[in-house]
C-alpha cells in the first residue's frame, strides 16, 4: 500500500519532472540535458531499490501481513518486454566492447539502459487509475505549453532568448517550440495527440471532453505548421490504426462513431496541407539532401556498412564517425544520422538487433491488442491511445532520427510502459495483475466502468 511504500511517489514525482524538463531543455539533444536526465533516472532508481531493501525494516509488523496479500511477489511485475530489452542491451553492450570506440559505445550502451529504467520504474510506480489520469493529464499539458510557446515563437514574440537558436535559423518559417528541428517537435506531436485521443474514449464528461477536443485541434494546427511530412504522415498511420480498432474492437462498439471523426481529422488535414506553403513542402519531397531523395541516397551507403558489419555492426555511438568511410558521392554534407531509426541501429549493433526490434513491437502490439479487452474504459482507452502514438512514431522512424532525441525517446519509452504496465486499481498501490504475471494471463482485480 502506498502509506507503506514510501519510495513510490517520490520517484513518480521525478518521473514527472524528467517528461517536463526534456521537452523544454531543447528536446534533451545537449550533454548536459542528457547529464541531467540520466542524474535523475538514477535517483529514482536508487530510490526504487533502496524502498525494496528498507520497507521491510522501516515496516517490521505491517509488511509481513500486508505484503503476502497485495503484492505476493515482492513487488516484481514480469513485462513481456523484459527478454526483449535483456537481448538488445546484450547486443549493444558486445558491440560495444568489440567496437573501434569501445568508451562511445559504453556511453551509448547508459543512455540506452536509462530508457530502460524509465520504463520499468513508470511501470512498477504507475498503479491507480488516478495515477494514470495524472500522466495523461500532464502529457497533454506539456504539449499544449509547447504548442502555445511555439505559435508565439512562430510569430516572432518569443519572450526568452535562450530557446531561440541562431545555429538553426533555417527553421524560422516552420514551428518547432523549444525543440531544434521542427520535425522532432511532429514527432511530440504525435505522440501526444494519439495519446489524448485516446484518452476521449474513457468515459470522460463533457466538459473534459470539450477540454481535450480543443487540445487535439491545438495539436492539429501545430503539427501543421512544422510542415514536417514525416509527422503529417506518422499521426495518419497511428489514427488509421486507432480507427481500425475501433472498428474491429466489440469493446469500442459505442465508439464506432469516432472512427467517422478520425476520418473527418484526416480529410481535414489534407485540405488544410493543400493550401501553400504546405502544399509546397508536399511538392519537395524529393528535393534537398535532407529530404527522401537525399536520404535514399544516404541510405544505399548505410545498408553497404551494414553488409561489412553485419554480426555487430560498428558500435554504438559510432554511425557519425564510421559513416565517413561509406557516405555515397555526391552528398555535400556529411550525414550524421542515418534519417532512419531502424538502420541507424541495425548499422551501429548488427542485424540480430533487427530481430529484437522485431520483438519488441510484436510483444508491445500483442500486449496492447490484450489489454484492450478489459471491461474498464480508462484501461481501453489509455491503451489505444498508447499504441496509436507508438504506431505513429515507429512510422515516422523509417525517415527520421526521433528515437535518438531524448524528450521523443522519453515520450515513446512511457507509452510502451502505458501498454505493458499493470490494470490500474481503484484502490491506493493494489496491483490490478497478480504480481509475477503477464499481460496476458493475469487475472486483473475487480473494477468499475471508469
Amino acid at each position: 500500500m502506498e502509506m507503506f511504500k514510501f519510495d513510490r511517489p517520490v520517484i513518480r514525482a521525478l518521473l514527472f519532472v524528467l517528461l517536463v524538463f526534456t521537452p523544454l531543455a531543447r528536446a534533451g539533444v545537449k550533454p548536459w540535458a542528457v547529464t541531467v536526465m540520466e542524474m535523475i533516472v538514477l535517483v529514482a532508481a536508487a530510490l526504487w531499490v533502496s524502498g525494496r531493501i528498507l520497507d521491510p525494516i522501516l515496516n517490521p509488523i505491517m509488511d509481513p501481513i500486508i505484503d503476502p496479500i497485495i503484492d505476493p511477489a515482492g513487488g516484481r511485475f514480469k513485462t513481456p518486454l523484459d527478454r526483449p530489452l535483456a537481448a538488445a542491451v546484450a547486443l549493444a553492450f558486445i558491440s560495444a566492447l568489440f567496437s573501434e570506440n569501445p568508451i562511445a559505445g559504453l556511453w551509448a550502451v547508459a543512455e540506452f539502459i536509462t530508457y530502460i529504467a524509465v520504463f520499468h520504474l513508470t511501470v512498477h510506480t504507475l498503479r491507480t487509475r488516478a495515477q494514470v489520469k495524472a500522466l495523461v493529464g500532464l502529457l497533454a499539458g506539456m504539449g499544449a505549453l509547447l504548442c502555445v510557446f511555439g505559435l508565439f515563437k512562430h510569430w516572432g514574440m518569443n519572450p526568452f532568448p535562450w530557446w531561440d537558436y541562431a545555429d538553426i535559423g533555417r527553421y524560422n518559417v516552420r514551428l518547432s517550440a523549444t525543440f531544434g528541428s521542427p520535425d522532432h517537435f511532429a514527432g511530440y506531436l504525435e505522440m501526444v495527440a494519439a495519446l489524448t485521443l485516446g484518452y476521449l474514449f474513457t468515459g470522460v464528461g463533457m466538459e473534459r471532453r470539450m477540454l481535450l477536443t480543443s487540445l487535439l485541434v491545438l495539436f492539429l494546427a501545430a503539427l501543421i505548421l512544422t510542415l514536417s511530412r514525416g509527422g503529417w504522415i506518422g499521426l495518419g498511420a497511428g489514427l488509421f490504426f486507432m480507427m481500425g480498432v475501433l472498428l474491429t474492437q466489440e469493446r469500442f462498439g459505442k465508439y464506432r462513431w469516432s472512427a467517422a471523426v478520425g476520418l473527418g481529422v484526416l480529410v481535414l488535414m489534407l485540405i488544410l496541407l493543400s493550401s501553400t506553403p504546405a502544399v509546397e513542402r508536399v511538392l519537395t519531397l524529393r528535393d534537398g539532401e535532407a529530404a527522401l531523395g537525399g536520404r535514399l541516397t544516404a541510405w544505399q551507403g548505410v545498408l553497404a556498412m551494414i553488409a561489412q558489419n553485419p554480426l555487430l555492426g560498428t558500435g554504438p555511438g559510432t554511425f557519425a564517425d564510421a559513416f565517413t568511410q561509406y557516405q555515397p558521392p555526391g552528398l555535400s554534407r556529411q550525414f550524421t544520422m542515418a534519417h532512419n531509426d531502424y538502420l541507424h541501429f541495425i548499422a551501429e549493433t548488427g542485424l540480430p538487433m533487427a530481430l529484437v526490434m522485431a520483438w519488441i513491437l510484436v510483444a508491445v502490439y500483442r500486449t496492447g491488442l490484450e489489454k484492450m479487452r478489459h471491461p474498464s474504459r480508462l484501461v481501453r482507452g489509455t491503451t489505444l491511445g498508447a499504441l496509436a502514438g507508438i504506431t505513429a512514431m515507429a512510422v515516422h522512424s523509417a525517415g527520421d532520427f526521433n528515437l535518438h532525441i531524448p524528450a521523443n525517446a522519453l515520450l515513446f519509452t512511457v507509452l510502451g510502459a502505458v501498454v505493458c504496465s499493470r490494470t490500474p486499481s481503484a484502490l491506493p498501490e493494489s496491483p490490478g495483475f497478480r504480481s509475477g504475471d503477464s499481460v496476458s494471463s493475469a487475472t486483473p482485480i475487480p473494477l468499475n466502468r471508469t
